[in-house]
C-alpha cells in the first residue's frame, strides 16, 4: 500500500485538533470532513513517534488541563464554553454555561443528603441555575442503592478531587486503546475519543463514566473471571439498570455454548436485578428517563425519535416506531455481511448488545462512550463498514444543525428535529453483526 510521507495530512490533523481549544463547534465540522477524506483516500498515512507524542499531549490537555483551569482560576471560565459543543449547553430552552462537572456535583449532593440535611449552590453555575439553591432531600434518577451510600465531605472539594481522578483515568483508557494503532487507524481512533458524545460525558461527568470504568475493568481486563465480572455488572445494574442487558447476553450466550454453570450465575444475577427493580418504587424514576422524550439536541433513541415524529405527523407513536423499525430492517437487507466486522469476541458482542438495548429508548449522548470499546475489534484488520458507520454516527449525534443553532432564529434548541439515518444504519450493522456471530455461526458449525 502506498504511504504518504509528506505528512501534510498530519499537519492538517493538528490544525484541526487546535480548534479543540478555540472553538469546539468548528472542530466537529472540520473533523467530520477530515474523517470522510481519510475514508476515501486509498493510501496510508505515516504517523511518526513524534506525532504520536504530540497527539497524546493535545488529548491530555483537552481531557484534563483545560477542564481544570477554570477551577483553579475563574478568569479561565470562558474556556469552559469554548471547549463544549453549543447544543450540549442548552437545557429546557436555556443556555446552561459554565456548569462545571454538573452531574457529578448533583450526584455527590444527593448522597450527602443521606447523611445530613443541608443546602448547596451549584458551583460556577449559569444564570439559569444561579439563584437555585439545592435542598435535601434531593433525588437523582439513579438506582435506589445510592440512597444507602453516605458521604460527609465538602461537595465541591469532592467534585474536584473525584473529577480530576476520572479525567486522568479516562486518558489512560484512551492510551490503552489507541497505543498499538498506526497511520489512519491511529488518527481515526483518536478523533473518536474527541467526538461530541465523549466531550459531553467529560463535560458533565455523569455517573455513566463510573459504569464505563466498571465495564472496562471487569469485562475487558478481568473478563476471564466470570463470577467477578457478573458481580460487577450486577453492582452497575443497581445504579443504572441498562447494564442488565449484558447480564442477559451472558445468560443467552452461555446457554447456547452449553456452559450451564455460568448460565446459572447469569440467571441468578438477572432474576435478582429484576426483583430489585420492582421492589423499590424509587427505581421507576430511573426508568421514566428511558420512556419519555428528551430534547433532540442531547440524545439518541428510537423511542425518542418515534415520539417526535408522532407529534409532527399527528399519529400514534406506535406507528412511527414501526416505521423506524422497518427502516432498520431495510438497512439490514442492503448491508453486505462481508463488509462488517467479524472480529468481535464475546466481551465486545456484549457491548453491541448494550448499545442495541439503549438504542431502543431515550438516552443522553454521553452513554455512547461504551462504543469506544468497539474500536479495537472494528479496526482489527482494516477500516470496514462497522467502523465507518460508528464514526459518522458519533460525529452526527445529535444533528450538526443543533451545534450551529446561532445561525437559526429559534427560541428553543429542540425546535429542529433531524432524523439521523446514520444512527439507524449503525443499528442495522450491530444487529447483523450480532446475528452473524451469536446465532448464524453456531447453526453453521452445527450443520
Amino acid at each position: 500500500m502506498k504511504i504518504s510521507k509528506l505528512n501534510i495530512e498530519m499537519f492538517a490533523f493538528f490544525g484541526i485538533v487546535s480548534l479543540l481549544f478555540l472553538n469546539y463547534d468548528l472542530f466537529v465540522a472540520t473533523a467530520l470532513i477530515y474523517i470522510l477524506f481519510l475514508f476515501f483516500v486509498k493510501y496510508e498515512i505515516e504517523v511518526t513517534t513524534i506525532f504520536k507524542i504530540l497527539t497524546y499531549i493535545c488529548v491530555f490537555l483537552f481531557f484534563t488541563v483545560v477542564r481544570l483551569l477554570p477551577i483553579i482560576n475563574k478568569s479561565y471560565l470562558p474556556i469552559w464554553n469554548r471547549i463544549a459543543q453549543q447544543n450540549y449547553l442548552i437545557g429546557d430552552g436555556y443556555f446552561l454555561s459554565e456548569d462545571i462537572f454538573l452531574d457529578l456535583q448533583l450526584t455527590l449532593f444527593s448522597m450527602s443528603c443521606n447523611t445530613n440535611q443541608l443546602t448547596y449552590k451549584i458551583r460556577y453555575s449559569s444564570d439559569y441555575l444561579d439563584t437555585k439553591i439545592l435542598t435535601c432531600p434531593y433525588e437523582t434518577p439513579y438506582g435506589n442503592v445510592l440512597n444507602f451510600i453516605k458521604i460527609n465531605e465538602n461537595i465541591w472539594q469532592s467534585t474536584v478531587t473525584v473529577g480530576t481522578i476520572l479525567l486522568f483515568l479516562f486518558f489512560l483508557v484512551y492510551l490503552d486503546i489507541v497505543k498499538d494503532f498506526e497511520g489512519k487507524k491511529f488518527i481515526l481512533s483518536t478523533l473518536l475519543f474527541l467526538s461530541p458524545p465523549i466531550n459531553f460525558l467529560l463535560f458533565r461527568l455523569n455517573i455513566d463514566i463510573f459504569i464505563f470504568f466498571m465495564v472496562y475493568i471487569f469485562i475487558f481486563k478481568l473478563g476471564d473471571k466470570f463470577f467477578i465480572r457478573t458481580m460487577a455488572l450486577f453492582g452497575a445494574t443497581l445504579v443504572k439498570f441498562y447494564t442488565i442487558s449484558i447480564i442477559f447476553f451472558d445468560l443467552v450466550n452461555n446457554t447456547l455454548s452449553k456452559r450451564y454453570r455460568y448460565s446459572l450465575i447469569s440467571t441468578t444475577a438477572f432474576a435478582v436485578s429484576i426483583s430489585y427493580l420492582l421492589f423499590f418504587d424509587s427505581n421507576t424514576i430511573f426508568l421514566d428517563w428511558f420512556n419519555r422524550p428528551i430534547e433532540a439536541n442531547l440524545n439518541f433513541g428510537i423511542f425518542n425519535d418515534a415520539l417526535y415524529l408522532s407529534q409532527i405527523f399527528g399519529v400514534s407513536w406506535l406507528i412511527t416506531f414501526c416505521f423506524l423499525s422497518l427502516l432498520i430492517l431495510g438497512f439490514i437487507f442492503i448491508i453486505p455481511e462481508a463488509k462488517i466486522s467479524h472480529n468481535l469476541n464475546e466481551n465486545e458482542l456484549s457491548i453491541v448488545t448494550l448499545f442495541l438495548t439503549m438504542a431502543v429508548f431515550s438516552n443522553f449522548d454521553y452513554r455512547l462512550v461504551f462504543l469506544m470499546l468497539l474500536i479495537k475489534p472494528f479496526l482489527f484488520k482494516k477500516i470496514n463498514l462497522s467502523f465507518v458507520s460508528m464514526t459518522i454516527f458519533m460525529y452526527t449525534s445529535p444533528s450538526l444543525l443543533h451545534a450551529y443553532e446561532n445561525y437559526y432564529k429559534i427560541v428553543r434548541n429542540d425546535e429542529i428535529f433531524f432524523l439521523d439515518f446514520s444512527f439507524y444504519f449503525f443499528i442495522a450493522v450491530c444487529l447483523k453483526t450480532l446475528w452473524a456471530k451469536l446465532i448464524k455461526s453456531r447453526f453453521s458449525s452445527t450443520n
